[in-house]
């Protein structure tokens, strides 16, 4: 690494990267999250000498019996599949393959995550206003991702809305860890990020089954789910990407909704809108730039805006906190008159 490189960063931020790698991050994610690429952040891992096991295929040949035993050993006394690459210099995956190739059996998810407990069921049915809220929000801001054989999903927020990552828990009866995470390079630099990440194979599953993909942001369909939740669906979906926000004018403020997505939910959102009878016409997807895949929607107008918060808001138990204040400036500009 160059003396300019060397300046850019210090140990103490490579050490914060490594600690997201080290909590179960592929450094793709920890990019995205921070700004960096992939190839950067391994490139600092092995210049300030922290472990990094390359995702890299390797020949089993050289393994012989008693070597595979051994690791068998270290693994039934509770050590993970990461830990025991780490020793032997080999990636989580290839010591699982190890020692399905010798016909070793290995712990279950739910035996893997013991350590934390969480409601793996949670998801299997979206039945309750609250369980359509946070399959929007995880829609938005969810992600979907494997570890050490492990299925997980993970859901990263700015840490001004931490808040919102507890009731999240507290909906799962769960007692995982929300951690905190500093963004290091890029435009965001400096922004701070709290993140909750859930092992689970039957979440991961559930989620799936109900839309939630790995790479999921360029290929969003609609969820199958009864009209009564799909509200509390859109409101979920708009607390993680979506915006409301107010403007000057020159007789006061006006109100605004934007949303992002790809057409076939944004188109999904258009419809329900117009069928509620909330909007007089279909709105027009709209691109940034052309060849983007991502696509937007704006809502304007007093009146109408406040039409469609009323909707989507009333008798809301769930909410970031920050989005709905926005909506009830918009409330009391009309109660003043």
């Amino acid at each position: 690494m160059s003396s300019i490189e060397m300046y850019r960063v210090n140990k103490d931020k490579v050490s914060e990267l490594h600690r997201m790698y080290k909590d179960g991050m592929t450094l793709t994610e920890i990019g995205n999250i921070t700004g960096h690429t992939r190839h950067t952040i391994k490139k600092w891992f092995v210049a300030f000498g922290f472990e990094y096991t390359p995702p890299k295929r390797k020949t089993t040949a050289k393994y012989n019996e008693e070597i595979i035993y051994e690791m068998y050993k270290l693994y039934v006394s509770g050590l993970s599949t990461l830990k025991i690459g780490e020793k032997f210099k080999v990636s989580p995956s290839t010591v699982s393959r190890l020692f399905t190739r010798m016909g070793l059996e290995m712990r279950s998810n739910s035996l893997n995550s013991r350590k934390y407990k969480v409601n793996h069921d949670y998801f299997e049915e979206i039945d309750t206003e609250e369980k359509a809220y946070w399959l929007g929000f995880i829609y938005a801001d969810g992600y979907l991702t494997t570890r050490d054989g492990r299925q997980m999903f993970g859901v990263s927020i700015a840490s001004k809305d931490r808040n919102l990552l507890e009731l999240l828990n507290k909906s799962l009866h769960s007692d995982y860890k929300i951690r905190e995470y500093k963004v290091t390079g890029g435009y965001k630099v400096g922004v701070r990020y709290s993140r909750l990440i859930i092992s689970s194979e039957k979440i991961c599953n559930d989620l799936q089954k109900h839309g939630v993909f790995k790479q999921k942001t360029n290929i969003l369909l609609p969820p199958k789910i009864k009209r009564e939740f799909i509200r509390h669906f859109i409101r979920g979906y708009i607390d993680g990407d979506g915006s409301i926000f107010k403007t000057d004018n020159d007789y006061g403020y006006d109100w605004h909704l934007s949303i992002v997505g790809t057409n076939e939910l944004l188109t999904y959102v258009i419809e329900y809108f117009f069928e509620e009878g909330l909007v007089q016409r279909k709105t027009k997807l709209e691109k940034r730039k052309k060849h983007h895949k991502i696509s937007y929607i704006r809502y304007g107008g007093n009146i109408q805006l406040k039409k469609i918060l009323d909707h989507i808001y009333c008798d809301a138990k769930l909410f970031l906190e920050r989005k709905y204040n926005v909506f009830k400036e918009l409330v009391e500009y009309f109660e003043r008159g």
